[in-house]
């Protein structure tokens, strides 16, 4: 993996591991005042507890003495944009003071279930520099400053206060700029560059675009979530990309899939590209709606804009190295998949969290049913890949119940867990299975694995810590306020902790 500041801080602040002193392992998470909503009664290692939006998935990022957490708009910060919003919090990392937000009306002009209602800003800010990424619900890639308008309304974009302020749209379109528009205040975020992939490319995520963007060599590597519409069965633009390699600097895009996913997917476009090296080649793999894993050789900074000016400034398309087929039925005996079904009730298979690579030249991937409209029994499969050439190398049956949590792999253990609460340890390099430990509640949120020990929350309201190893043991079970979808994170000794309706900073010893 090529070793510059940007890619190390994603790889820090995404998937964290605190070398500053010893983790918590036990609090007490208090209880909600029903007439402020704040947090009261917490044990005395709980630095501060603040509401956030009852829709939190986001993993919390913590940079430059600041907490930042995507989520939704009913905890209102700032009464001026009170209302139904995608927003994306900062704090101060010492004492939870809230600092600035990125307030972004919900956009309905479009469908239901775009920037839908029960969705907020869920794609995890990636930082390099003084700067982060992510991507939107309305089909937006944004570049903001980690210090919001504090430090001035830094450029190229200057339009924040329009975009901040709700309009009348008619598919996706502003169709009255005559709005009263909100001026800035230092509470709201600074857009250095905005590129609008729906209104661009055509590219209409569905409920939201999840997508954590991978920075590389000055690039940005990006799922734009292009999928169905609210009727389950129609792709509105089936040519559109599913991937895009951006200019970091800049905001534009580069290259695109070439992939041909086309209409081929069952519900979104929700799982994350990741990269990394390969027999000494840089790779992005990317599992599409259709259930494939692609992997293609990820291209300089310098070769990219060569081939974009020279392709008369049309996007280089990105051709897949190899492909690997998630339904299972492909690679048993004489296997053969079925035409793709979308739908309601689909038995295709999809692709569900990120790729995760090791550093023996292995990618993990969980295939399944799509986990809310799909086949019933909601089954997945994890498939262990050559990452050189795209072979199986060890497959799992079933996962009854089915799984869409990230994995974490440490020290040749291979940790998930699936929508039953069961929690799971693999061998990394033969598949086999450890130890399966019974929990309580649905798990989406990715471990956080730190210390020898591992972090993961539930939606019945509980969190875990546990001992990493072969041996299964349950350290702590702390129920909490409300239900948790969000991974866990660190920075120094201070565990981060995002549910439905709170975040926490607990502090270790």
């Amino acid at each position: 993996m090529r070793h510059n500041h940007g890619l190390l801080l994603f790889l820090i602040f995404c998937f964290p591991t605190s070398v500053f002193g010893e983790l918590p392992t036990t609090f007490e998470p208090g209880r909600r005042e029903s007439l402020t909503d704040n947090i009261v009664g917490t044990s005395p290692n709980v630095r501060w507890a603040v509401p956030i939006g009852r829709w939190t998935y986001a993993t919390p990022v913590i940079t430059h003495g600041k907490v930042l957490i995507g989520t939704t708009n009913d905890t209102v910060w700032d009464e001026r944009r009170s209302g139904s919003r995608s927003v994306l919090l900062c704090f101060d990392e010492k004492t939870g003071e809230f600092l600035w937000q990125l307030p972004l009306p919900k956009d309905y002009g479009v469908s239901s279930m775009f920037d839908a209602f029960c969705t907020g800003i869920t794609s995890t800010p990636t930082v390099v520099g003084d700067r982060f990424f992510i991507t939107t619900g309305r089909g937006e890639i944004l570049c903001l400053d980690i210090n919001g308008l504090a430090n001035g309304n830094s450029g190229p974009y200057t339009d924040e206060a329009f975009l901040y302020t709700p309009r009348t749209t008619e598919r996706g379109r502003v169709v009255n700029r005559n709005t009263t528009v909100t001026p800035l205040a230092k509470t709201d975020a600074d857009i250095i560059w905005r590129y609008d992939a729906f209104g661009e490319l055509k590219a209409k995520p569905h409920d939201t675009n999840n997508c954590d963007i991978v920075y590389y060599d000055g690039l940005l590597i990006v799922n734009t979530g292009n999928s169905p519409d609210h009727t389950h069965v129609h792709v509105p633009n089936p040519e559109a990309p599913s991937l895009l390699i951006m200019d970091a600097e800049r905001g534009i895009p580069l290259a695109r899939d070439n992939f041909n996913i086309g209409s081929d997917i069952s519900h979104g476009q929700w799982c994350s590209p990741s990269f990394g090296k390969v027999n000494g080649k840089d790779m992005i793999f990317y599992g599409g709606g259709n259930g494939v894993l692609h992997a293609v050789e990820a291209p300089s900074r310098e070769a990219l804009w060569r081939q974009y000016k020279a392709n008369g400034r049309r996007l280089v398309l990105l051709e897949p190295v190899w492909k690997f087929q998630g339904d299972p039925r492909a690679h048993q005996p004489g296997g053969v998949v079925p035409p793709f079904v979308m739908g309601m009730g689909s038995p295709s298979y999809t692709s569900l969290p990120p790729p995760l690579l090791d550093g023996e030249g292995r990618v993990f991937m969980l295939f399944g049913h799509d986990a809310w409209n799909g086949a019933r029994p909601f089954r997945s499969w994890l498939a262990c890949i050559d990452a050189a050439t795209g072979k199986l190398i060890w497959g799992t049956g079933n996962i009854e119940g089915g799984a869409v949590a990230p994995m974490v792999v440490e020290d040749g253990l291979l940790y998930m867990a699936d929508r039953q609460g069961n929690f799971y340890c693999f061998d990394a390099a033969t598949g086999k299975e450890h130890w399966k430990l019974p929990l309580r509640g649905d798990i989406w949120a990715r471990p956080l694995l730190a210390e020898g020990k591992i972090y993961v929350g539930s939606d019945r309201r509980m969190f875990y810590v546990l001992r990493a190893g072969l041996e299964p043991q349950i350290i702590s079970e702390i129920t909490m306020p409300d239900r948790i979808f969000a991974p866990a994170a660190v920075s120094g000794n201070t565990l981060y902790i995002a549910g439905d309706g709170f975040l926490y900073a607990v502090e270790g010893e």
